[in-house]
């Protein structure tokens, strides 16, 4: 699950696999087996491996959080809660606040999604 959306992270942010492997200190195959699932890396190697994507790209870690949060992937909040620092779980909870205020927006934007049965 976190390799996945790495990946989709490492891909919508344009950053290769080289570079972070340059940032990291770590085998450009090694980076590669991480996002295809093939290894299951520690928590404090995917901290070094999203701190190296934040700094190529910066939004990368906002991005992984949605990817996380708000996407296609779901993780459980007591699985986050037991696994993630107070401080990276604070910044996923924001991110899953924006994505979720902009999905209201974008809602209330559209006329034909904010008609009611009582207004036709």
């Amino acid at each position: 699950m976190f390799q996945e959306a790495l990946d989709k992270t490492l891909r919508y942010r344009g950053i290769t696999g080289k570079q972070i492997a340059e940032r990291t200190g770590i085998s450009p195959s090694y980076v590669s087996e991480i996002r295809s699932g093939k290894r299951n890396p520690s928590l404090e190697m995917f901290e070094r491996l999203l701190d190296a994507a934040e700094e190529i790209a910066p939004g990368s870690r906002e991005y992984f959080a949605g990817c996380l949060t708000g996407g296609t992937l779901k993780v459980s909040v007591d699985y986050l809660a037991a696994n993630l620092e107070d401080e990276e779980l604070a910044n996923l909870v924001l991110a899953r606040s924006k994505y979720l205020k902009g999905l209201a927006q974008k809602k209330a934007a559209d006329p034909i999604e904010s008609l009611t049965l009582e207004s036709v």
